[in-house]
């Protein structure tokens, strides 16, 4: 929980580095809370009947920064920059508007029955096609490269973004103690 507390302290924070339980003790806690307020949200709909589910989607957008930065400060502790993270994000908006154009080709053309010309692009002449299907693979090697790094141990010694937070000399106060 420390860890927690520590990154929404520094949630814009670019600088330095964050070991990997700072990083992974703050990507649980991050996921527990998430669950927690949806728990909460859905029990006050059975109480009350009050829909507050739009408030879920307040968490994502408050913690953004937060997760953007320690985020860069662990690619930083593996001689990385920050900038690496923008990999996995464009790579997922570009599928993403790939998949919801063939959706809604696809919906359109069931629910209607008829023949839309574009979508005999992504069926018949299939440049689309192939291109969703590499925007995809092109996805999942990016979360995989990025998880790989995110796994990777500190680079030992100070590197060109401040010194290695394990080394008990440079560890955070309010970290002290942990593993």
């Amino acid at each position: 929980m420390k860890y927690f507390l520590y990154c929404l302290k520094h949630y814009a924070d670019f600088s330095g580095r964050a070991s990997r339980s700072e990083f992974w003790y703050f990507r649980l806690f991050n996921v527990l809370t998430f669950i927690g307020i949806y728990l909460i949200i859905i029990a006050i709909k059975i109480v009350t009947g009050i829909d507050l589910g739009f408030l879920i989607f307040a968490y994502p957008i408050a913690l953004f920064i937060p997760n953007f930065a320690v985020t860069a400060r662990r690619l930083h502790d593996t001689n990385r920059s920050g900038w690496w993270q923008l990999l996995t994000i464009i790579t997922g908006l570009i599928t993403s508007g790939l998949v919801i154009t063939f959706v809604y080709l696809l919906f359109f053309c069931a629910l209607w029955s008829i023949d839309m010309p574009g979508f005999s692009i992504f069926m018949e002449e299939k440049p689309l096609s192939i291109l969703l299907f590499v925007s995809i693979i092109c996805h999942i090697a990016a979360e995989i490269l990025l998880l790989a790094w995110y796994c990777r141990d500190s680079q030992q010694g100070v590197n060109r973004f401040g010194p290695n937070p394990k080394e008990e000399n440079n560890a955070n106060p309010d970290q002290i103690g942990f593993p």
